[in-house]
């Protein structure tokens, strides 16, 4: 009877170390998944984050080109329109104008040349007929 109790107590003990040792290993297994899932929540929050930085940066940079363009537009306008409005200071030494004169010396029209059925009087000052 006591190679049946030695035999037993064994027994017991062999299938209280496998449960123990499966027991462990279960727990060990439950902390490898529980770390590998906070790992890769960890990796997946950090690439979310580094995407939005990407985009914010890249909005930024778009809107920045866009402001740039319409200000050197605006520019360009402006210096354009001004420069066809405004006459330029400095003339060409070169170019010839034509000056006021008195062409009425020349192209004044004589009276005997109008018409008598004309109603002509004299003026004190010359008109354009």
């Amino acid at each position: 009877m006591v190679v049946v109790v030695v035999v037993v107590v064994v027994v017991v003990v062999v299938v209280v170390v496998v449960v123990v040792v499966v027991v462990v290993v279960v727990v060990v297994a439950f902390a490898v998944v529980v770390v590998v899932a906070a790992v890769v929540v960890v990796v997946v929050v950090v690439l979310a984050v580094a995407v939005a930085v990407a985009v914010a940066v890249a909005v930024a940079v778009a809107v920045a080109v866009v402001v740039v363009v319409v200000v050197v537009v605006v520019v360009v306008v402006v210096v354009v329109w001004r420069g066809a409005v405004e006459r330029p200071s400095v003339r060409d030494p070169n170019m010839q104008c034509f000056y006021h004169s008195d062409f009425e010396m020349c192209c004044a029209p004589q009276q005997r040349a109008l018409s008598p059925h004309l109603n002509v009087h004299k003026c004190s000052e010359p008109e354009v007929l």
